[in-house]
């Protein structure tokens, strides 16, 4: 069959395939197509496969022999008899013969559809066989899937749950760490409010400081002008606590105001020599004085 594939030529190129096909006149309808003719046609390739078209459709085989089986043109009816085969058919074996009676007589078409529907039911059977031993099988393990199923599906609930408990556990959190925020942010508003009045607090505190440092400068600065004024005149040092006045060499500290002292009334003051002024430490002592 591949010989009848053109392999080509000088000036053409060679084809991967051969096709031949066959017009049958269906004015009758003698195919039972509806159709005024019937093409049927093979094509065959290098890979050796074959395709089969009836009217230009893909069939198979088998409908091709349907097809010309059903019109006696099958491909082994007898609508012609050549030379020599009267002869053979004389010398045919009775199951031989008969076979060719029925090819003539036009059931051959019945007794094909017959073998294929025994051997479709022969795979039907085979396939029920299988069926019925998997049937076996699972009825055997039917227990066994009930039980995992069961435990599949208690496992899916546990699941669901374990689910839905993390999602409270989780919102519960959240609320908790919510509460805690509104608290730490209450005690940091306290906390903040503490720290604006203690601030207020110092700054009065540092401004009433400011003022006693002023009026301890002014004082300071007053005592000094007057003690300048004292010594300017001679007279004697008044002895006060807490002034940080000390008297000079050859003044005795007396026990009256600055103000005595400055207006002259420095009469009861006495001075004294210079190696009778005595201070220790820091501390004025009086010389002693002779009676008469």
């Amino acid at each position: 069959m591949l010989d009848l594939i053109f392999a080509g030529s000088a000036t053409r190129h060679p084809v991967n395939y051969a096709e031949a096909e066959v017009v049958f006149n269906n004015e009758g309808d003698v195919f039972g197509t509806g159709t005024d003719k019937v093409t049927v046609a093979r094509r065959i390739f290098r890979s050796k496969e074959s395709d089969f078209l009836i009217d230009g459709n893909d069939v198979q085989l088998r409908d091709v022999e349907e097809l010309l089986t059903s019109t006696g043109l099958g491909f082994r009816h007898y609508p012609f008899i050549g030379q020599g085969e009267m002869s053979r058919i004389f010398t045919m074996k009775p199951e031989e013969r008969k076979g060719l009676f029925e090819e003539v007589a036009g059931i051959a078409e019945y007794k094909q559809r017959k073998r294929d529907t025994l051997v479709k039911l022969e795979e039907t059977r085979v396939n029920i066989a299988r069926v019925e031993d998997l049937l076996a099988e699972l009825n055997g393990n039917y227990a066994h899937l009930g039980i995992q199923a069961a435990a599949a599906r208690e496992y899916v609930g546990y699941q669901s749950r374990l689910r839905d408990l993390d999602m409270d556990i989780a919102h519960a959190r959240y609320l908790s760490v919510l509460r805690e925020q509104e608290r730490a942010t209450a005690r940091l508003a306290e906390a903040q409010e503490k720290m604006v009045q203690v601030i207020t607090s110092l700054n009065g505190r540092q401004g009433a400081h400011d003022d006693l440092q002023t009026a301890q400068r002014k004082i300071s600065a007053s005592l000094r002008e007057k003690a300048s004024a004292l010594r300017g005149a001679g007279g004697c040092v008044p002895a006060r606590e807490g002034t940080g006045i000390r008297p000079r060499e050859g003044q005795v500290p007396c026990g009256r105001g600055v103000e005595a002292c400055a207006s002259g009334a420095g009469l009861g003051c006495q001075q004294a020599p210079n190696d009778q002024a005595g201070w220790r430490d820091g501390n004025v002592h009086r010389p002693d004085r002779k009676s008469g």
